[in-house]
């Protein structure tokens, strides 16, 4: 499983832009996992096609997958232009990437 997103930093895949119109500029979001603060999640900026981004759950092959889990994440606001923030709202969306391999 990963993150995929239309909505990255051009500089930075770790950070969703703000897609909202007239809303808050020069800051986004990241993600982490609950046990990973300090690495924020790294999104491919293709639905088919991982590439470096963070592999958030993965299971070896024949193993046993339990019929329900969580996978905890937070996430928090990045200023990635500090020259030039503005208040407003901010909205950004991701998808979550299913993949088997049989």
């Amino acid at each position: 499983m990963f993150l995929a997103s239309n909505n990255l930093h051009s500089a930075d895949k770790t950070v969703l832009i703000n897609t909202t119109q007239q809303g808050a500029k020069g800051v986004g979001f990241r993600l982490v996992q609950r046990n990973k603060t300090s690495s924020p999640i790294l999104f491919s900026s293709s639905e088919s096609v991982q590439g470096n981004a963070t592999s958030i759950f993965n299971i070896a092959v024949g193993s046993a997958l339990a019929p329900s889990f969580s996978i905890d994440m937070a996430a928090y606001y990045y200023a990635y232009d500090l020259n030039n923030i503005s208040a407003g709202k901010i909205t950004s969306t991701a998808t979550l990437v299913f993949s088997w391999l049989c």
